[in-house]
């Protein structure tokens, strides 16, 4: 329940002190509980939230180690749904090194390998991501292509969360277009959803650009 907690607070944009403190005490819950699987299932949901955490603080030093460890654990448990969730993450982090091209190539690929294995939630994440570093990146023309993929298969398999956080990119995506009345409509239609805190507050960050614009 811990984790499932944690994972809802990245959802929701909670301060990041709050999120490291919250995972410290999953760190100490886990280490307290017996030996054996689900000690070691819970393990694995840790290890990528807390890498997640040092993907979104930026800590890429302390994220390399973690992410390369947790792909070589996931190949050696031969879990290729595992596997490729790890190269989604390593995909993040090879934006935020400075690979940007490289990065993006391999969520990508991953996002559409995740599709083909019917992996959903490995093809419709990874796809929203590549989109929102691609924005990041000013690739816009690749952010065109993997929102109008991510938002296909994210109608699909009736995935909300990622549906909304794509419907806020295309929001930013649209202002950056020039489409600021487009943006403006798309960004108060997610508001008014009454999502995730994620976006929300990109969609208020769009706003706030139209705003400044006119």
């Amino acid at each position: 329940m811990g984790i499932q907690i944690a994972n809802f607070w990245r959802r929701e944009a909670r301060p990041m002190r709050d999120r490291a403190r919250q995972l410290e005490e999953l760190e100490e819950e886990l280490a307290a509980l017996p030996a054996g699987p689900d000690r070691d299932d819970a393990a694995v949901w840790l290890r990528e939230l807390v890498a997640l955490f040092e993907l979104d603080s930026m800590d890429v030093a302390a994220a390399r180690p973690r992410i390369e460890q947790m792909r070589a654990a996931a190949i050696e448990r031969g879990d290729d749904e595992e596997v490729l969730g790890v190269d989604a993450n390593l995909g993040m982090l090879e934006v935020l090194e400075g690979q940007l091209e490289g990065g993006l190539e391999r969520m990508g690929a991953t996002a559409r390998a995740g599709r083909a294995a019917g992996y959903g939630s490995i093809g419709v994440t990874t796809c929203r991501n590549a989109a929102l570093f691609a924005v990041r990146g000013l690739r816009y023309e690749q952010a065109r292509i993997f929102l109008a993929e991510g938002q296909a298969y994210a109608e699909t398999i009736e995935q909300s969360h990622c549906a909304h956080m794509m419907s806020a990119l295309s929001s930013m995506f649209d202002w950056a277009g020039a489409d600021w009345d487009g943006a403006a409509s798309t960004a108060r239609q997610t508001i008014a959803d009454q999502t995730d805190g994620r976006a929300v507050a990109m969609a208020d960050t769009t706003l706030g650009f139209v705003a400044m614009g006119r």
